[in-house]
């Protein structure tokens, strides 16, 4: 049973490509936000034009995999530096904010 509130319920708010707060929704303007103690550190989406205020951006993909390899008690695999030693330089300063963030929502799941 998927709950109403996941992101992974293509028929929920928070889910598929077409949910009025889904990180999947390419359009949506009101994405979910990970908050740490308080302070929001993530927003999880695809909208490539979402204002973020500063905040680091995450693929939901990304953060679904992440929470997967967390609740296997796998050795956690940094998967965004996977990924950074594949962007250009000026690209380098952001993915650096996503690895911090990533890193504090894995203490989220310890």
């Amino acid at each position: 049973m998927v709950c109403l509130y996941s992101i992974s319920n293509p028929h929920g708010m928070y889910g598929g490509q077409y949910g009025l707060y889904s990180p999947y929704n390419l359009y949506c303007l009101n994405p979910p936000i990970i908050f740490y103690q308080g302070q929001p550190i993530l927003i999880v989406t695809r909208n490539a034009y979402v204002q973020t205020n500063g905040l680091a951006v995450i693929d939901p993909d990304l953060l679904l995999r992440l929470y997967v390899q967390l609740a296997s008690s796998m050795p956690t695999v940094d998967l965004v530096q996977v990924q950074l030693n594949a962007l250009s330089q000026s690209s380098q300063a952001n993915a650096q904010a996503i690895n911090n963030a990533m890193s504090m929502v894995a203490n989220l799941f310890h």
